[in-house]
This record gives structure tokens, sequence and C-alpha cells, in this order.
């Protein structure tokens, strides 16, 4: 009986650990605009759900996530602007092409 219950609590300790990294995301997404904030929020997140995986001794999820999205969101500025680039020059050529045809 004892398995079934230390199974049950890790199972459970794991369901909150991602239910509250997901909400930690959306949060990060959101707090650095949708276009500025999902790298970042993306990068925290998998490093987060890493640490876990490891299991190395965390100050605590959302302290460790936090430090990671602040530590990211200068480097993924580079990211997002190429991701931005891509898409304007795909749509600048797909209205070029729409406009040329007819």
């Amino acid at each position: 009986m004892e398995k079934v219950t230390s199974a049950l609590t890790v199972i459970s300790e794991w369901v909150t650990n991602l239910f509250l990294l997901h909400l930690y995301w959306i949060g990060g997404t959101l707090l650095g605009g949708v276009v500025f904030g999902i790298v970042p929020a993306t990068i925290a997140l998998l490093s987060t759900i890493r640490q876990l995986v490891l299991k190395r001794d965390m100050i605590g999820i959302f302290q460790y996530y936090k430090r990671e999205y602040f530590f990211h969101f200068k480097h993924s500025r580079i990211i997002d602007l190429m991701y931005l680039f891509i898409f304007f020059a795909l749509y600048s050529y797909s209205q070029f092409i729409r406009f040329t045809v007819d």
C-alpha cells in the first residue's frame, strides 16, 4: 500500500508542477508582450522542466523560472527579431505574388 501511495504522491507532484509551469509560461508570454515574450517564456519553461527531470536541488519552481526568464529575455530579442523579419519577408513576398498574378 505504501508503494501505491508514494507513486500517487510523485504523480500528483509532477502534475501540479507542470500545471504551475504552464501558468508561468502564459504569464511570461503576456508579461513580455506576445511577440517578445514567447521565446524567453518557452526557454525558461524548458529549462525548468529539465531541472525537474534531473532532480537537482531547486530553490523553488517560481524562483528558478523567473531567474531563467529574465536572463533569457535579453538574449532572445535577437531570435524574436529574426522571426519577425522572416515573417514580414514571407508576407511581403506573398502580397507581391498576389498583386502580380491578378
